[in-house]
């Protein structure tokens, strides 16, 4: 079983709570009993890394990491391997019928702030702890990349792997070691989604891992992801020189087991994801209640059928899309056709819009009843001090 990050909300600063609440973890029974049958290996996301949407600003990171390390008791090795860096890692499994590669990212050790936080440090200091700023600061990212795009202009908006991470990740997409290479990432990397978290808001390093899944193992790459409470299938075409698709690059968005969209936004969710629905499957392509992933294998001479599940409670498969892979050794189309997401942002320009202009007003009526409080509470300090002296007098 492989974790993509979120396995406790904690958004602290304080590794004590943070501590805490991995420990109130592992007093739950069911879950106990889960790691006593089942391998578990993971990563962290924001909320378990340690504050929502935090990245390489999150000043406790090798302090938030010591506590990973003994929620999942890493032995000294795996310790001093990682230290001064991510928690990206690989795993490859052998089996008579064939190999799988398991590659986990990190995806919030080395990230560089949003666009606006990079403007105004405040608001990354203020995302987690006013409501509704992070889908703000997302949305406004969202428009600018979307004006960057819409009249061709250069920017450099960040990244999100680093570079050390980069060299290790490009090395473990050489060769020809496995029949399946799976890219664990514990955010979206194909959604255009304007107020999540995703590759998305850094188009450079997400044109990089296309690039890079390319010139490697195409055909045999599929992606995994979580962070947003929903479930989706998204895909994106390799087209050929005629701009026919010549095969899928894949993913599976599986979020969350004990959060999720329907559950916390209600009607606000379906109009949320109905917003954006690019690269999907299809417009249907997504689940906002409970769910998790499975991967399910076929293998054949020749072929190895993948087919991405997502489940919800009780099991039962709500969405799946399968894609048929090469076995190492028997060729590829590296050099023929070239991935090519849409994008969606010319299209969704003035969706994008609309979104920051209901944002605006959110952050405006957040300020205003801030301001509100802040004059009730002076108001209140100045009465009582003017009692206490008639007293006096």
């Amino acid at each position: 079983f492989f974790w993509m990050g979120d396995m406790i909300y904690s958004d602290t600063r304080n590794m004590k709570v943070l501590r805490r609440d991995y420990e109130n973890q592992l007093r739950r029974r069911r879950f106990r009993e889960f790691l006593s049958e089942v391998p578990v290996k993971g990563v962290w996301d924001d909320h378990d890394f340690g504050e929502n949407d935090a990245g390489s600003n999150y000043p406790y990171r090798e302090e938030s990491k010591q506590v990973y390390f003994d929620f999942f008791d890493e032995d000294e090795a795996t310790r001093q391997e990682m230290k001064g860096r991510g928690l990206y890692r690989s795993y490859t499994f052998e089996g008579q019928e064939g190999s799988v590669k398991v590659i986990m990212l990190d995806t919030r050790y080395h990230r560089d702030y949003l666009f606006v936080d990079n403007l105004l440090p405040a608001i990354a200091w203020l995302n987690g702890k006013i409501p509704f700023v992070g889908a703000f600061t997302r949305v406004i990212a969202s428009l600018f990349r979307a004006f960057v795009s819409t009249f061709s202009m250069q920017y450099d908006f960040g990244s999100i792997l680093g570079e050390k991470q980069w060299a290790w990740l490009e090395n473990e997409m050489k060769g020809d070691d496995a029949d399946v290479y799976i890219i664990v990432s514990s955010v979206q990397v194909l959604t255009e989604m304007p107020v999540v978290e995703g590759w998305h808001h850094f188009p450079q390093e997400r044109e990089r891992l296309l690039k890079l899944i390319q010139a490697t193992h195409p055909q045999q790459t599929v992606m995994v992801s979580g962070d947003v409470h929903y479930g989706e299938m998204l895909r994106v075409p390799c087209n050929n020189e005629k701009g026919e698709v010549e095969f899928y690059l894949p993913e599976l968005t599986t979020s969350g087991m004990t959060h999720s969209c329907e559950s916390q936004m209600r009607y606000l969710c379906k109009w949320n994801i109905g917003l954006a629905h690019t690269n999907r499957v299809n417009i249907d392509s997504v689940y906002p209640l409970f769910n998790f992933g499975t991967i399910d294998l076929q293998w054949g001479e020749k072929e190895v059928g993948v087919t991405l599940n997502l489940k919800g409670v009780g099991g039962g498969t709500q969405l799946s899309q399968s894609v048929t892979v090469p076995r190492r050794g028997q060729g590829s189309t590296i050099a023929q056709c070239k991935f090519e997401p849409d994008l969606g942002v010319k299209g969704s320009f003035y969706v994008v819009f609309f979104c920051c202009v209901v944002g605006l007003a959110l952050l405006i009526l957040l300020v205003v009843l801030l301001l509100r409080s802040l004059v009730r509470r002076g108001l209140r300090w100045w009465r009582a001090r003017r009692e206490r002296q008639k007293k006096n007098e």
